[in-house]
C-alpha cells in the first residue's frame, strides 16, 4: 500500500528517521529510531486496519523477549546491514516499484530473523 498511497511527506519522515538512525550512537537511540522508522512505513500506507495491526507488532518489538534478544545482538556491523536494508525499501518505495520493495523487505524479515535466531543462541 505505501507503493501507491505515500505522499512526499511521508518519504521525507522516512528520510528523517533514516538519518536519525544513522547518527545514532547508543543502542536505545538506535532502537527509537528504528521503531520511529517502521511506524512511518506503515503510517504512509495510510490504512487505519494496518496500522492497528502494527501496533501489535510493535509491542512485541517493545516486549522483554524481543527487546532482549535485539540488545543482546547489537553490533554496529548489524546496525549498517539494517540502515542500507532499509535505504532499499524506502528507494523501491520512492520509485514506486512494488516488486522491489516487496523484495527488499522480504530481505530485511530475513535478515531480522537470522541475527533474532544467532542471538537466542548467544
Amino acid at each position: 500500500l505505501a507503493v501507491t498511497q505515500a505522499t512526499e511527506e511521508d518519504f521525507e519522515e522516512t528520510e528523517r528517521c533514516l538519518r536519525g538512525r544513522a547518527d545514532a550512537v547508543s543502542y536505545d537511540e538506535f532502537e527509537k529510531w528504528d521503531l520511529a522508522f517502521h511506524r512511518c512505513l506503515i503510517l504512509a500506507a495510510h490504512n487505519a486496519l494496518l496500522f492497528r495491526m502494527y501496533l501489535l507488532i510493535e509491542v512485541a518489538r517493545q516486549g522483554e523477549l524481543w527487546g532482549s534478544l535485539k540488545r543482546r545482538g547489537d553490533s554496529g556491523e548489524r546496525r549498517v546491514h539494517y540502515h542500507d536494508q532499509h535505504k532499499e525499501i524506502v528507494i523501491a518505495l520512492r520509485n514506486r516499484d512494488g516488486r522491489r520493495a516487496y523484495e527488499a523487505m522480504v530481505a530485511h524479515l530475513n535478515t531480522v530473523d537470522t541475527y533474532l535466531e544467532m542471538s537466542a543462541r548467544i
